[in-house]
């Protein structure tokens, strides 16, 4: 564990060891990623490893939850959802040039 200081002015030293974990060298951006649970997790935006997987877990965390609002509670009800979509993919909305009709169900 480590233990940084915020200036009066916003800034933080990320202690060595934090630096050294990430890979970070000077003058690279960190990312923070505020998680459902108020936790806020650090990554080095230049590694794209560690970029993508927090993203990605963050995606994830959002869809889990908001799967229930779309009727998706298991592995099955994904399955009809994907089968349900390729079909509807093909078909194109004329009114809204070539986007296709499921992008206006999933958006509302």
């Amino acid at each position: 564990m480590s233990l940084a200081k915020v200036s009066t002015k916003g800034r933080v030293t990320v202690p060595v060891e934090v630096r050294h974990h990430l890979h970070l060298a000077p003058g690279e951006e960190l990312l923070f990623i505020e998680k459902r649970n108020g936790k806020t997790v650090v990554v080095n935006a230049a590694d794209p490893a560690q970029s993508t997987e927090a993203a990605l877990g963050s995606v994830q965390a959002s869809l889990v939850s908001a799967a229930p609002d779309f009727g998706v509670l298991d592995g099955d009800d994904v399955a009809h959802l994907v089968t349900a979509l390729r079909a509807e993919w093909v078909v194109f909305d004329k009114k809204q040039g070539s986007r296709p009709l499921f992008f206006d169900k999933i958006t509302g």
